[in-house]
């Protein structure tokens, strides 16, 4: 009796949503069909859920989630990341290890992605689009000296309402944090880590 391989030591009580299987695809094109894009992320290998993010009109917000029964629908996946999709690029991560943050064992974290520490980062959705880019920068700057502060545009130039704000201490990302369904510019806004992996 194999036993579905004990489950048990992975279940965070998370409900249904194993991140260790789950993948966040981000820049994904207003332009790009549902459908399609669910049938070509389906290739890599049989899929658990795709969540494909909306934004109040129900149109896309460039952000995916999609979770595979397999490791190795995940790893062909992640070969997605930067490349051009639907005309615009692609950017395919891990949705979240979940385990091993250890804090200090930066070196189990640091997966060669160049300058980006995501152990820093925050991502902030739901912000309303009639915010000043300024003004936004200026707030969350105050949590913390900052690294980085990029503000999602559409083709417009109009604010897409997701921010990745990077922290050049634990500090400045903690009082970020503090920011998480606060209501800002007359919308709730949600702010987590950008992703612990």
């Amino acid at each position: 009796g194999k036993g579905k391989d004990g489950k048990g030591e992975k279940g965070k009580g998370k409900g249904d949503r194993d991140d260790s299987k789950t993948v966040c695809v981000r820049g994904i094109s207003w332009s790009v069909d549902e459908a399609t894009f669910k049938k070509d992320f389906e290739e890599c290998g049989e899929t658990d859920r795709i969540n494909l993010l909306k934004n109040e009109e129900g149109g896309i917000r460039g952000i995916a989630f999609v979770s595979y029964k397999t490791e190795e629908g995940v790893k062909k996946a992640l070969e997605f990341n930067e490349t051009d999709y639907g005309g615009r690029t692609i950017y395919v991560s891990m949705a979240g290890e979940g385990g091993g943050k250890g804090k200090d064992g930066k070196g189990e974290k640091g997966k060669g992605k160049g300058d980006r520490d995501d152990s820093k980062t925050v991502c902030v959705r739901g912000i309303s689009w009639s915010v000043d880019e300024a003004t936004f920068k200026k707030d969350f700057e105050e949590c913390g000296e900052t690294d980085r502060i990029n503000l999602l545009k559409n083709e417009e130039g109009g604010i897409r309402g997701i921010a990745f704000v990077s922290y050049k201490t634990e500090e400045g990302v903690k009082k970020a944090l503090e920011f998480n369904e606060t209501d800002y510019g007359g919308r709730t806004i949600y702010v987590s880590m950008a992703g612990e992996g």
